[in-house]
């Protein structure tokens, strides 16, 4: 940042200063041209009119001709063009001067003045001529190399004050720069600080200016530290979580397989009773890993290539012929219905089915035992969308832990252990991410002891 401005300042100035300078040198190059021609102008009236008093005065016609200025040409000319006097050479043998431009118009019009490659002197030369009441014209001439020393000298006047001004554009926009960039940094250093409200507050003071930006950055800087404090807080509770979920299983394998090696047990029925309970651990443990791994390849996002038109209709009736088989399905009376019916999403099969069977498992699992339970389906569009009600009777969600049940390895029943509610507390993480790879979109709402309502929505193909 510091930088940008240090570049807009210097290239500001500069074209500031060269723009000033190449109009300073214009205004100098027309001043200048001006003052020459009027210098000449004047001395060649001057001369016209100290002529036509002395114009049979032999004496004064000597000192016309005895005339001469280092910067300065005098020409006489009669009313025939011919030269009766010049004071850089001898009149005797001059071209007739009648058709030179300056002299045929002050013939005409009195006066006249012109720039012209002299045939004379074989210069660029500027020229006056005044007709004086004789009848002669008095022409005044300078050489532009005259014109061009003037001008050369107060160019580089201008050139080295452009220099020096730009040099010293340098130090103050890099000295602009840093102090405007400098309470800026400052409130950044102190947003990170770790007494960074007192360095907020002070620079709010030293700078009015940037007390919505302070202010901003303290709204922020709490936003980070309650989020910072959460995400750490999740993340302990994702650790105990997934210790939990694998010690469990671990430790019921390392406690049997401790009796068979010790030999405590004396029968083949013993033998086979542990021999299960290890393999379901295992099976369990298992099946934890294959969710978190399951998990990982969702969040990698390589099922966008996949997606193609599915029936989301007998997606959700085929989840629910791999549940109804469930005991707790018998037990607690659970029925499934649809109403309603959508045309084809754009989906993956297998992810939209594994979605629809953890929503309905999740149903399933937390629905209230020993009553009629009924969940219930309707399927309907908005706009581009297919919209999924799915609505259960159930104990419901408590408000506090409503916004959690999509983390990993969360659990809204405190007792992880309850035999009541098996499961590894993946199955709605999975379903967020499968929501998220179809680009749709997912809410919860829930009552406790009321039931739970989910509304998937998915675009249509």
């Amino acid at each position: 940042m510091r930088i940008t401005i240090f570049r807009r300042l210097l290239s500001m100035g500069v074209l500031y200063i060269l723009s000033i300078t190449i109009l300073v040198c214009i205004g100098i190059f027309f001043f200048t041209r001006n003052a020459v021609l009027e210098t000449i102008g004047h001395e060649a009236r001057t001369v016209a009119a100290f002529s036509t008093n002395v114009a049979n005065d032999a004496e004064a016609w000597k000192s016309i001709q005895q005339h001469n200025d280092r910067h300065l040409r005098l020409t006489i000319i009669d009313p025939s063009g011919a030269v009766l006097y010049e004071s850089e050479r001898s009149a005797a043998g001059m071209d007739n001067h009648k058709d030179r431009p300056e002299v045929k118009a002050a013939f005409e019009t009195g006066e006249s003045h012109g720039e012209r490659m002299s045939a004379t002197m074989g210069v660029s030369t500027f020229y006056y001529a005044v007709k004086a009441p004789n009848g002669y014209v008095i022409r005044v001439a300078t050489e532009a190399s005259s014109l061009q020393t003037y001008l050369y000298g107060g160019f580089l006047v201008a050139f080295l004050l452009t220099v020096i001004y730009i040099i010293s554009l340098y130090y103050v926009a890099r000295r602009m720069s840093e102090d405007i960039v400098k309470p800026i940094e400052a409130a950044f250093r102190g947003w990170t600080h770790k007494r960074g409200t007192r360095v907020l507050k002070h620079l709010s003071q030293s700078y009015v200016e940037l007390e919505p930006l302070v202010e901003t950055l303290q709204k922020q800087q709490t936003e980070l530290n309650d989020y910072i404090s959460s995400e750490t807080k999740r993340r302990q509770e994702f650790s105990a979580n997934i210790a939990h979920e694998l010690k469990t299983p671990l430790t019921t394998i390392s406690g049997y397989a401790e009796l068979l090696k010790a030999g405590y047990v004396n029968s083949v029925e013993e033998s086979l009773s542990l021999g299960e309970k290890i393999y379901n651990a295992s099976q369990r443990m298992l099946g934890t890993i294959e969710s978190i791994l399951h998990l990982s390849e969702i969040e990698a996002d390589m099922w966008g290539d996949l997606l193609t038109a599915v029936d989301a209709k007998s997606v959700w009736q085929q989840a629910w012929k791999i549940l109804e088989t469930k005991d707790q399905v018998k037990q607690n009376q659970v029925t499934f219905a649809i109403a309603g019916d959508i045309p084809q999403v754009e989906g993956h099969p297998s992810l939209l089915l594994e979605m629809a069977v953890n929503l309905l498992d999740n149903a399933v699992k937390y629905s209230k035992p020993g009553d009629a339970n009924a969940i219930n389906l309707t399927l309907s569009q908005d706009g581009g969308m297919a919209k999924m009600v799915l609505t259960d009777v159930g104990i419901g969600i408590p408000a506090d832990k409503v916004n959690r049940i999509f983390e990993r390895f969360y659990r809204v029943d405190p007792s992880r252990n309850n035999a009541k509610v098996s499961g590894t507390g993946v199955g709605l993480a999975l379903v967020k991410h499968i929501v998220d790879v179809h680009k749709g979109t997912i809410e919860v709402a829930s009552e406790e002891g009321h039931g739970t309502t989910f509304t998937v929505e998915i675009p249509f193909k």
